[in-house]
């Protein structure tokens, strides 16, 4: 999860180590949403047989 934060956002490690439980289950959650989201997106697109592209664009 640390990973996926540092390469999206740029969070470094020891911000996590810093953030109370309760925010850490929050952005845990979010994490997993994200990741089933993505999965769902995927599948939907294998399903459908089209060409998905990821593209990240930078700010």
């Amino acid at each position: 999860m640390m990973y996926y934060y540092w390469k999206h956002g740029r969070v470094l490690p020891s911000v996590f180590y810093k953030l109370p439980r309760g925010e850490l289950l929050v952005l845990q959650a979010f994490y997993e949403q994200e990741i089933d989201d993505n999965n769902k997106e995927l599948e939907r697109a294998n399903k459908s047989n089209s060409v998905m592209y990821n593209i990240n664009l930078l700010t």
